[in-house]
């Protein structure tokens, strides 16, 4: 052996001995000679005839390699690497080297069947996978291996091959097998049936291509992974801690952490619950990032299911950080990214109803005929199985024999498509396959983004994906689960062989399985392992089930399609217990639904809106035979809520009831082709509703002879419009009515009942406008009284787990809402606060809040990063967030009119200290400031942190900022922007944007300086000037206020006497007219006036209050070395520009800056501080 322990238990190399230390076995624990001569190896060996408890030390078939080539092999790598003590019970070993969980075996000479066998039966039962080099450099010089070239690599001959691999199983994956031939080495990737007397490779390689392999970089590898997760407290904590119980075979593939790992899972084995508890083991054992996780899934509802699963058991922090996405989804995102980078304008993609109008033209087109259903399904999913495929040219033309014309109508496909600068799903994944390829930057990118890939349902995934992930995962970390006997998607271009090439594509690739079944008994899994063992070309696997025995399985044999429906309309008419019926796709259910409407069986549909009469087959052919009868159900949310607070809920008026009542009514009257059209949680005061609207769009088109509803009320509860479509629309069309509960049938319309449907909408209106003005009502108090009206929390807030009607701060989100307003102060405008946040890659708030696992109206959005400017604005005006709650920001005009319209300000009711703040009201309001001076960017994209602030002197209008793009900094300029336009009105004031920075930062360097140094002067002086200046204003505004209150009143009287002249006669209707519209515009012009005035005077008065927060905010900024945007916002209200002085012969400029809260700073305030 090569390493010992010393006196205190330290593991020592055999060359870092010294002659007067002991050393002793890491196993048995006896004293070891140390034999460092000059023929053989150096080492540490026994005493003569002491029997060590390592059970291969004895020499013999299992001994170990002590040859010069091995120790050359061995000594490459790092010395924690070297010679691991591994434990298996009572069995010891030492493993050559170890790298993570892969071990390395050398071995100069061909051992024994049994000894080698022992070997990979001990590491695998540890879990640990085996890569045996074995020197054959001896037979191969004198002849007796020898190889040729053939298509896909070599092939070897070996004479007279030696029986140690007849065991050796190539599929297992569990062991790589390489040769030594001279300076090459091969990897044996193929065997043949009679054994190792041929085998091949697909090349040679040479040292460093194996230690590369093997994972040895520069004399560096990973460390020996040696978890006992027995005995390691963290794994074990962190099993108690969240209630995790694993196999062993799961608990391996939750080590499965670093390297190249394919897990084969087979049915039943529970890879969700290990890929969520790996993924948890990762982020809190393994301390990885979450956001380097990549969970890749096949579906939209699977990665949001497995981040549901992992953020309700790890926490929801963790789980919005993990990236788990589609593939479809990823690619989108890579192409996105990849446009916006470049500035190309990125393709659109096509809707599927749009995509089918196509595929049906262009089978037109070739077979001059119009394509059925099964037609247009079977040239889509060609065209899917071409792209995913990675299919192109000769390779499409070798399928043609079972499509002609495929060639021809795929290229014609993707002309419509470029033509229209359009792309579907598929396209995606090309387009972001090729910026993978070619562009190096984002694909190095991506892989220092995701160090670590999971892929669920690999099985399922298509070539152009497995080529994708393979791109990603090069040089990092991939962890693929899949299992090649359940790939039943072959139609949709699944490529489960990527699962058995897994080991050739990846470096030192680790295949794990999982094979014990809790979901079927034994009965069914010894079928299902049986029939699955015949496939070719599939990892052998041997499940178990864990369920114990059930009923047996039997095969039922039937003599036609008839006979298979009628069997399964009996099994479920006697069925006792719940039970599933499996069918490929929806269409195939069509007769089994048909059958279980007709004879009244209780069934439920993975999709509950899908009956006969909703298949597309149906309906087309329906169509062109028959009308359809439309059977409207409709329940609004106030229905439902009216009849709960009044405690008499009915049933009856569920969707479901109203189904099944309707759909009895059509069966029992032999109405042709009931269809249903459903608005669930639609109020009925309006007609926007998509059930609805697609029953009309079916009415206009002329296919629907009938509609029915429950009662009146259900079609609407507007008497106006309801008796339009009764009375006007539905005859137009030829559509009859029926309200069963009503008795209201418009064929016959001398009916009593059918008179008095007027006085029934009447009333069906009535209650609309009823339970309208209580819930207004039950609002107006509730708004009233303080308490939040709004249902929704805002971005950076979420519910108080104490109480979820309080709010509480959501940090996260917060420091982006922080954000968000110091960019605003800082000069930027929505669009760029927009733009910076997606470039930033920072979730927007829907997004988020689905991660978070929040409900949010709105869907998942394609780019989870995509920041509008209109949500920018949303956020930066969002009054919430100094920590008050505002009521009755909106109203509508009726209840017919939904649309919500923005409430004055004097009409709102504002209660604050309501929930913790994330802006200060002082920020809040200088955004809203800032937010009034908004100003356009300038057409070259640059902007100055001046616009909007500089005016001009004489006109008092802002000066426009001017540059191009060939201007230097030095070279940009404001003017008035009066001059711009009419140099009579206004001279050229002026002024270079680096000048004007220089006196402004000047001026407030000055200020800064008093105010620090001389605080209490400043405030004496400033409070004087502006006691001064408050008198004065507030004389002249009080005065003009009470002017204007006195004028309003006389208006009032006016309005009065001109009211009582033009009924007396005195004034006629005309005159009347004019003076009331005079009186009205006047008094309305100075209602305005006094609000403003009122405004002016309660700043004036609060004078005091404004001059201490000014100061506050220069104490803040007293650390500045430079001018910065957000600096100059917070204290800087205005600058004016006056006009050049040049009679001195030299160009002279005042400026004059008004300080935000307290104006104008007189130069003798600075000055004489400076001489105090």
């Amino acid at each position: 052996m090569l390493f010992a322990s010393d006196f205190n238990d330290n593991r020592v190399h055999i060359d870092d001995t010294h002659s007067n230390q002991e050393y002793y076995c890491p196993y048995c624990g006896a004293p070891l000679v140390t034999k460092k001569g000059d023929i053989r190896q150096h080492h540490f060996a026994h005493k003569q005839s002491h029997i060590c408890s390592d059970t291969w030390a004895n020499g013999g078939s299992h001994g170990y390699d002590l040859s010069p080539w091995h120790n050359e092999w061995q000594s490459l790598f790092p010395k924690v690497n070297q010679e691991v003590k591994l434990c298996l019970g009572e069995t010891k070993h030492r493993a050559d080297v170890l790298v993570d969980r892969t071990v390395i075996e050398f071995q100069h000479s061909i051992m024994s069947v049994k000894a080698f066998d022992d070997r990979n039966n001990f590491y695998f039962n540890l879990g640990y996978k085996v890569i045996w080099l074995f020197d054959l450099s001896d037979l191969y010089s004198i002849g007796q291996l020898t190889y040729k070239p053939i298509d896909n690599g070599l092939a070897f001959t070996w004479k007279n091959p030696k029986k140690a691999f007849n065991n050796y199983d190539i599929q297992s994956g569990c062991i790589d097998l390489f040769f030594q031939l001279g300076s090459s080495i091969v990897r044996v990737t193929d065997v043949s049936p009679m054994g190792f007397e041929s085998f091949s490779t697909t090349t040679l390689m040479e040292k460093n291509d194996f230690l590369a392999y093997v994972g040895l970089c520069d004399g560096t590898c990973l460390p020996p992974c040696r978890d006992d997760l027995e005995h390691n407290q963290l794994y074990q904590q962190f099993k108690k801690q969240y209630h995790i119980s694993l196999n062993k075979q799961q608990e391996r593939a939750l080590q499965a952490v670093e390297g190249s790992n394919l897990l084969l899972a087979v049915p039943g084995s529970g890879k969700t619950t290990v890929l969520v508890a790996r993924l948890g083991y990762m982020v809190l054992n393994k301390n990885i990032a979450p956001e380097s996780i990549l969970a890749i899934t096949y579906n939209n509802s699977a990665a949001n299911e497995m981040r549901e699963r992992f953020s309700s058991l790890f926490g929801r922090s963790i789980g919005r950080r993990i990236y788990f996405r589609t593939i479809n989804s990823l690619s989108l995102l890579i192409y996105t990214d990849y446009c916006r980078k470049t500035h190309q304008r990125s393709k659109t993609l096509i809707e599927e109803r749009e995509r089918k109008k196509l595929i049906r033209n262009i089978f037109k087109e070739y077979y001059h005929e119009y394509a059925s259903e099964n037609d247009l399904q079977e040239l889509s999913s060609a065209i899917v199985y071409i792209k995913n495929m990675m299919l192109a040219g000769k390779q499409i033309l070798d399928i043609e024999a079972d499509y002609p014309h495929l060639n021809d109508m795929y290229n014609a496909y993707q002309s419509a498509l470029d033509k229209q600068n359009q792309m579907d799903f598929d396209d995606q994944m090309i387009f972001a396959l090729k910026i993978l390829r070619e562009d190096g930057d984002a694909l190095h990118s991506l892989q220092q983004q995701y160090k670590y890939i999971c892929v669920d349902e690999a099985q399922d995934t298509s070539r152009i994906q497995h080529e994708i992930i393979r791109l990603l995962a090069c040089g990092n970390n991939l962890f693929m689960v899949g299992d090649e006997d359940q790939s039943i998607y072959g139609f949709r271009a699944a490529y489960p062989k990527a699962l058995l090439n897994f080991r050739y594509d990846y470096l030192n690739p680790y295949i794990l399985r999982m094979e014990r079944n809790y979901r079927s008994t034994n009965q069914i899994v010894e079928k299902a392992q049986t029939f699955i063992s015949q496939n070719k070309g599939r990892y052998e696997k041997n499940m178990t089930a864990e369920r114990g025995d059930g009923e047996d399985v039997s095969l039922l044999s039937v003599a036609s399609r008839e006979a298979q429906y009628m069997y399964l309309l009996d099994v479920a008419k006697t069925a006792k217990t719940e039970t599933a019926f499996l069918y490929r796709d929806n269409e195939s259910a069509i007769v089994l639904v048909d059958l279980f409407l007709r004879n009244n069986v209780q069934f439920k549909l993975r999709k509950p809106e899908m009956n006969f009469f909703e298949v597309h087959i149906v309906k087309d052919m329906l169509r062109a035979t028959e009308k359809i009868t439309a059977l409207y159900c409709r329940l609004s949310v106030e229905d439902t809520k009216d009849e709960k607070k009044n405690g008499k809920e009915d049933p009856s008026n569920s969707i479901q009831h109203q189904q099944v009542m309707l759909m009895q009514y059509a069966k029992a009257n032999r109405l042709p082709n009931p269809t249903y059209f459903i608005d669930d949680g639609y109020s009925g005061v309006t007609y926007d509703r998509p059930g609805f609207q697609k029953m009309l769009s079916e009415i206009e088109a002329g296919n629907v002879g009938m509609v029915i509803t429950k009662d009146l009320s259900r079609l609407g509860r507007n008497s106006a419009l309801t008796g339009l479509y009764i009375n006007y629309t539905f005859p137009q069309y030829g559509v009859r009515y029926i309200a069963v509960n009503d008795h209201f049938d418009t064929i016959d319309p001398n009916s009593t009942d059918n008179d008095i449907a007027g006085i029934k909408n009447w009333f069906n209106e009535f209650f609309a406008k009823d339970t309208s003005r209580k819930i207004r009502a039950v609002n107006k108090a509730k708004g009233e009284r303080g308490e939040r009206l709004t249902t929704n929390i805002p971005y950076g807030y979420k519910a108080n787990p104490d109480n979820p009607k309080e709010w509480a701060v959501d940090e996260e989100a917060a420091k982006i809402v922080k954000r968000i307003f110091t960019l605003c102060m800082e000069g930027k405008g929505p669009s760029q606060i927009a733009a910076l946040l997606e470039k930033e890659k920072v979730l927007n708030p829907t997004a988020y809040k689905q991660r978070e696992g929040r409900k949010t109206p709105h869907q998942t959005p394609e780019n989870e990063y995509r920041w509008h400017e209109s949500t920018v604005a949303y956020i930066l005006e969002y009054m919430e967030y100094t920590g008050c709650t505002v009521n009755f920001k909106t109203y509508t005009n009726s209840i017919w009119d939904k649309k919500q319209r923005d409430n004055p300000m004097e009409n709102r009711k504002i209660f604050y200290n309501t929930h913790p703040a994330i802006i200060s009201l002082e920020v809040f309001d200088k955004v809203q400031e800032i937010r009034q001076q908004r100003h356009r960017r300038t057409a070259t994209g640059k902007s100055n942190m001046f616009s909007g602030l500089v005016f001009c002197d004489d006109c008092k209008q802002k000066l426009y900022y001017s540059t191009t793009n060939y201007f230097e900094k030095r070279q940009d300029f404001f003017i008035c922007s009066t001059h711009r336009t009419n140099k009579d009105k206004c001279s050229g004031h002026y002024i270079r944007a680096v000048v004007l920075e220089q006196e402004v930062w000047k001026h407030i360097q000055e200020v800064i300086s008093v105010v620090t140094r001389y605080e209490a002067y400043f405030r004496s002086e400033m409070e004087e000037k502006l006691r001064v200046q408050s008198e004065e204003t507030l004389r002249i505004h009080k005065k003009r206020l009470a002017q204007a209150k006195k004028r309003i009143g006389e208006l009032d009287r006016l309005f009065i006497r001109s009211y009582e002249d033009n009924v007396s006669g005195k004034i006629d209707d005309e005159r009347f007219a004019m003076m009331n519209k005079s009186y009205t515009q006047e008094q309305k012009d100075l209602k305005a006036e006094v609000i403003s005035l009122q405004q002016i005077i309660e700043e004036q008065e609060r004078q005091a209050e404004n001059l201490e927060q000014f100061i506050q905010r220069v104490k803040r900024n007293s650390e500045l070395t430079e001018l910065t945007p957000y600096a100059l916002r917070e204290l800087v209200k205005a600058v004016y520009v006056e006009a050049p002085d040049k009679s001195s012969g030299k160009r002279k400029q005042k400026i004059h800056i008004s300080y935000d809260l307290i104006g104008f700073i007189p130069v003798d305030v600075l000055t004489k501080a400076e001489q105090a």
